[in-house]
């Protein structure tokens, strides 16, 4: 049973990461195989924006439960939503997004390049 439960947590692992590599990749818009600022932001914004289903430039847990993301990953919608509610009062505006966006984004940048790895992108997610 243990042998069963330790390959389950390696394939998700395997997954995860796998995942993330795909997220990069594509993020990577100049295909330079690093984020800069601008397209981390660009990806951030991208995410806000399928969250804000009522197009109002913020978001709240209620529009946020009704996602794709938060049916499918919850505690990944809810992760998110933390990290992006700068202000603590349950409502994520778009400055808000780019601001916590900003602060990952130097937060991941382990080495002060002004630029994201592949391997600083999986070690920070």
């Amino acid at each position: 049973m243990k042998y069963i439960y330790l390959l389950s947590i390696f394939t998700i692992t395997i997954f995860a990461n796998s995942l993330q590599t795909n997220i990069f990749i594509k993020c990577d818009k100049n295909k330079d195989h690093f984020l800069n600022q601008e397209e981390y932001t660009r990806m951030s914004l991208k995410r806000f924006a399928k969250f804000d289903l009522s197009k109002d430039n913020q978001v709240d847990p209620y529009e946020l439960s009704d996602t794709q993301l938060a049916k499918i990953m919850p505690q990944i919608a809810i992760q998110w939503f933390i990290r992006n509610d700068i202000d603590g009062n349950k409502i994520v505006t778009l400055d808000e997004a780019k601001n916590a966006s900003n602060r990952r984004f130097y937060k991941l940048d382990k080495n002060q390049d002004n630029k994201l790895s592949m391997q600083e992108w999986v070690d920070g997610k």
